[in-house]
């Protein structure tokens, strides 16, 4: 998303349930992330993990011919980086959900990322996947670590332990009773601490977790003689409508048309 705004419609401090990365493209000022302040620069770009707050503060001076400045930030949620982790285990995101830091990208590897950026604004729908596919895979990479989001030990563990269950459990009906039992919490704390720690509710891991591994079996080779409810079946949707609908969603078409359109290497 690009946008260019007056500094004093700039947002102020503030914090979301994706992961937000940003570059500017006009304008200077400082940063504020996690409390700690820096100058920013047009040759950076900055990752910032959900629940984190954060604040880009303009200079009034330094602004383009309309005055405004202006910036390209892309969300994605924690979900769809788990999905990207199930089907592209090579690209490293494992780690990154692990961390959850704030990160800046700069010089050489600043300016790559920002120009994958920049093309994923300017790109037609259908073109984008591909370009958020390498963008994450350059996200993942060291990068100089501005904060670190704080987790207590307990709730790491229980998070663990929520990914452990849903691994083990998503071809079953889920329960949402009996995993907040397993990690030691009623049904109510559970929700809301879930939500609070990803960023999605429980069910939306679950059938985000689901739809990844259904959608890299269906590019697997044999599983064009499946029915494709079958596949709706074997990893957990009841209803093959249910299934349709959640994929489209997802993937932007049907699970048919997504086979259909990243096929199998023969």
């Amino acid at each position: 998303m690009r946008v260019a705004v007056s500094p004093a419609d700039q947002i102020g401090p503030h914090c979301q349930d994706d992961w937000e990365l940003s570059t500017v493209l006009v304008g200077s000022g400082t940063r504020v992330i996690d409390g700690k302040e820096a100058p920013f620069t047009t040759s950076e770009v900055v990752l910032i993990p959900p629940k984190m707050l954060h604040q880009w503060k303009f200079d009034p001076q330094v602004v383009d011919s309309n005055g405004h400045i202006e910036n390209v930030t892309i969300f994605f949620s924690t979900a769809f980086l788990q999905g990207l982790s199930l089907s592209f285990p090579a690209l490293g995101i494992d780690s990154l959900l692990s961390q959850m830091e704030s990160k800046v990208f700069e010089g050489r590897e600043g300016e790559r990322m920002k120009r994958v950026m920049i093309a994923i604004d300017k790109a037609f729908v259908g073109d984008r996947e591909s370009l958020l596919v390498k963008l994450i895979g350059l996200l993942a990479r060291q990068g100089n670590t501005v904060a670190k989001l704080k987790f207590d030990s307990l709730s790491v563990r229980r998070l663990a332990s929520v990914e452990a269950w849903i691994a083990c459990n998503y071809a079953r009906k889920v329960n949402i009773n009996q995993i907040a039992g397993h990690v030691g919490m009623n049904h109510s704390a559970f929700c809301s601490w879930y939500k609070r720690m990803t960023g999605q509710t429980f069910i939306e891991a679950v059938n985000n977790y689901r739809l990844a591994l259904a959608a890299r079996h269906l590019l697997e080779p044999g599983s064009e003689n499946e029915l494709i409810c079958e596949i709706a079946w074997t990893f957990g949707f009841p209803t093959l409508a249910h299934f349709h609908h959640l994929f489209q969603r997802r993937y932007g078409c049907s699970p048919l048309q997504y086979r259909a359109r990243h096929p199998s290497p023969t």
